[in-house]
């Protein structure tokens, strides 16, 4: 940003002109935040109720991540980052909208399902022209991609008096793939209808579906060695308190030995370490599973899963699930990642929690433990924020825009800049 150099970022004075210079940018680029910005600037937040503090430092946060963008001039790494998570939205939706909502639905299990019959037509489906236009994306987004145009497809046909335009064309493109991928496979000549006309392309459409479904439910419960890290195919399992770490019997051992499940175990190579950090997909699926609390002042991570007398509760094993030590608002981090501003997100993390190199992936759980998801998985949170940090620590002056963050940050109103 021109009129600043390196050195004033660590000048405080520099830093409160810094401070005013953000203000009057956020006055001029959004009046109506300005001002609610202004009123929790001066009153700290005594006269605004929690969901109201949540709400104006979420909305907030990505004019002080597009601010200090312009200060470090990291426009074309900030813009990468938003498009990858723009990207992977097709991912989340056939998870919950497919996956979730549909297939696993309608299957419990695939013990009536021709398991190999299924894989093999929907490979061949994705070798076919209807495969071609996502050849270039990985093997998960591919078939995301896939069936979710699939189902818009669906729905279009569905909707329509008249099949005309560019529906048209689309039904067409499916069925005359379609009669080719047919000639090859079995199923697919058996399990969809030979249709003429592009009118009764609906029937195909709801067919393909149908061994869609079929396909996830197989992947789902009997997972290939393609799909067993799908983030779509992943559900939460349910806690069982009394046996959270499966054991199984060892022979041989007359006084009695047990193990762990051999597909769980992680080989030591040295003192390297032996659970990887997600990567953006995983760390977005934690974003997404999570179901954004504060907004209902139930954000029990941050403050605590509390009793009627707002007294912490303990879980079966008798731990006190207070939350996280900090503070920390972790759920508006995650809205704020979810919608593609992790640097947004980092400054919500650092004004309760600066030293978050220091928490998070293999550091701490207490959120986790106090997660609004008692009865099954909660979401894994150490990871979203571990995710969120090292994304920014990737950017050029990566670590700078993370140690500026811990020195100046509007969001932080208690201390907004050293004095």
């Amino acid at each position: 940003m021109p009129g600043y150099t390196y050195t004033d970022l660590y000048d405080p004075l520099r830093l409160r002109e810094l401070f005013e210079v953000f203000r009057t940018s956020l006055r001029e680029t959004d009046a109506v935040v300005s001002e609610r910005y202004e009123r929790y600037l001066k009153s700290r937040g005594a006269d605004l109720t929690l969901v109201e503090i949540s709400e104006v430092i979420v909305d907030t946060a990505p004019h002080v991540a597009a601010f200090i963008v312009e200060l470090f001039q990291v426009r074309d790494e900030h813009g990468r980052m938003r498009r990858a998570v723009e990207d992977e939205s097709v991912v989340f939706v056939f998870k919950r909208e497919f996956v979730v909502r549909r297939a696993l639905k309608r299957f419990r299990t695939t013990t009536e399902v021709d398991a190999e019959g299924v894989r093999a037509a929907v490979d061949a489906l994705m070798r076919s022209p209807l495969g071609a236009p996502y050849a270039s994306l990985d093997t998960e987004r591919a078939m995301a991609s896939f069936v979710v145009g699939l189902m818009n497809l669906d729905r279009g046909l569905r909707a329509a008096t008249v099949i005309d335009g560019t529906l048209a064309d689309d039904a067409r493109a499916v069925v005359d793939a379609l009669r080719d991928a047919s000639s090859t496979n079995a199923t697919l000549a058996t399990r969809i209808p030979a249709v003429e006309s592009v009118d009764e392309s609906a029937s195909v459409a709801n067919a393909l579906l149908e061994l869609l479904d079929e396909w996830v439910a197989v992947e789902h419960y009997s997972p290939s060695v393609q799909t067993r890290d799908w983030v779509s195919l992943k559900l939460p399992h349910t806690l069982d308190y009394a046996n959270l770490v499966e054991l199984r019997t060892v022979a041989g051992f007359p006084a009695g030995a047990f193990m762990g499940p051999p597909e769980t175990y992680r080989n030591r190579d040295g003192f390297a370490l032996t659970d990887a950090r997600y990567d953006h997909r995983h760390v977005l699926d934690e974003v997404h599973y999570c179901i954004f609390c504060h907004e209902r002042d139930k954000d029990s991570c941050s403050k605590g899963l509390l009793d009627k007398e707002a007294l912490p509760k303990r879980n079966p094993l008798g731990i006190v699930l207070e939350g996280c030590p900090l503070d920390e608002k972790i759920s508006e981090m995650h809205v704020l990642k979810a919608r593609g501003d992790g640097l947004a997100a980092l400054a919500v993390i650092t004004i309760d929690n600066p030293l978050c190199a220091g928490t998070g992936h293999r550091i701490c759980n207490d959120c986790m433990k106090a997660c609004i998801y008692q009865k099954q998985e909660p979401v894994n949170i150490p990871q979203a924020e571990t995710g969120v940090l090292t994304e920014i620590l990737a950017y050029p002056f990566g670590f700078e825009i993370y140690a500026f963050l811990t020195r100046w940050n509007p969001l932080n109103v208690g201390c907004p800049y050293p004095r």
